[in-house]
């Protein structure tokens, strides 16, 4: 079980769920995972490496029990301590093979990772992780929660390579999938802003006034 930090007490965060007989503890697994879910989001646990004390200790113990999709979730926040790009991938990738018989956590994890070869401007291996991640998603049906976390990672990697076109129904794509009030005040600007100049330069776009039509007039701008 988890030990306290001298930095985050731990233990009087789950100290209601410790109490609990072995028989009571095991019919609240989801209500378990619903707090981990609220612990690694809080701010002060986001420095250092807390977060993946707190899962090599605590989470280790009882993650075969956790929902493959709530497990990759959860993990999303832990995996961003690790400072070496390589143990971070490591990481993820062990996920991968725990939850490899269910497509969306599969397809999250497998997100993530093309995520930090795109921050480590590794283009290679992230168009094999879009392209791979893609393929995956067309035999899902409906949109999911993973969908708009593909789109904003291949809408990003087209834009970084100037693939005006593809970053165009990628970024919309993403938009579709996400509701406006979500995305941060400051992002607005940038985003109209490169959606406007790709479906400028972007060739075979013909929908420009659906952009103008549809998706600016809800951003917002401080001009």
């Amino acid at each position: 079980m988890l030990k306290s930090n001298k930095k985050y007490p731990f233990n009087k965060i789950f100290a209601r769920y410790r109490k609990k007989n072995i028989f009571i503890f095991s019919r609240l697994w989801h209500q378990l995972t619903l707090k981990c879910l609220e612990v690694v989001q809080k701010p002060e646990l986001k420095q250092g490496n807390l977060l993946i004390e707190m899962y090599e200790k605590f989470i280790t113990d009882f993650e075969h029990r956790i929902n493959p999709l709530s497990l990759v979730e959860l993990c999303l926040p832990i995996v961003r301590q690790y400072q070496e790009p390589a143990l971070a991938i490591k990481f993820l990738e062990k996920l991968k093979e725990k939850v490899k018989h269910e497509q969306e956590p599969s397809i999250l994890c497998n997100t993530a990772i093309g995520a930090i070869y795109l921050e480590q401007k590794n283009f290679e291996a992230t168009k094999k992780c879009v392209e791979e991640t893609e393929a995956d998603l067309t035999q899902i049906d409906g949109v999911t929660t993973v969908h708009a976390r593909f789109y904003e990672l291949s809408s990003s990697y087209f834009r970084t390579i100037g693939n005006h076109c593809e970053y165009y129904k990628n970024a919309l794509r993403y938009l579709g999938c996400i509701k406006f009030e979500s995305l941060p005040v400051s992002e607005h600007k940038e985003r109209a802003f490169y959606l406007s100049l790709a479906a400028i330069l972007g060739e075979g776009i013909y929908n420009f006034g659906e952009l103008v039509n549809i998706f600016v007039p809800r951003f917002k701008f401080n001009l």
